[in-house]
């Protein structure tokens, strides 16, 4: 589902005519800004085994969608080249950023996590909030690259 929806903005997004990629950075911050938020808040999920059994697929879900959605930008940026789609270098500019800068860290940290078999990460709560801060705080820095590029261009 991830890797299609990267696929279908590629071709979406890469056909417009005069893209700039700074306010897809700027979405892309306020989308994981309200991530971060829903993680953290304690009104959406009650702490319970329901949440770890929702949380499991919560952070499967998004270490998949931040590696799948640009590896599908990457697919039909191949495509689009030979369809001579004025804007597909910047969108494939912009989903490696999103994977080295977003997904890559969250990979590696999670991975350094279960290979050390560190007790703190085990906790659903520390894993909890650690999801929260890394979203909210992606997306501070995103929306603050974004700007600094609005101002500049």
């Amino acid at each position: 589902m991830q890797f299609s929806l990267g696929v279908y903005l590629a071709f979406i997004l890469g056909g417009l005519p005069k893209f700039e990629i700074y306010k897809l950075v700027n979405i892309t911050g306020l989308l994981l800004d309200i991530f971060g938020v829903l993680i953290l808040s304690d009104f959406v999920f009650e702490k319970s085994e329901r949440f770890a059994y929702l949380f499991d697929y919560i952070f499967a879900f998004s270490m998949l969608a931040l590696m799948l959605i640009p590896m599908g930008i990457f697919s039909g940026q191949i495509i689009g080249l030979f369809l001579d789609l004025p804007s597909i270098k910047s969108i494939t500019t912009f989903a490696g950023g999103m994977m080295l800068y977003v997904g890559m860290p969250l990979y590696a940290t999670d991975g350094l996590g279960d290979a050390l078999k560190l007790n703190f990460y085990k906790s659903i709560k520390f894993r909890t909030k650690f999801l929260g801060w890394y979203f909210l705080i992606s997306g501070f820095i995103l929306q603050f690259v974004a700007a600094i590029n609005d101002l500049i261009s």
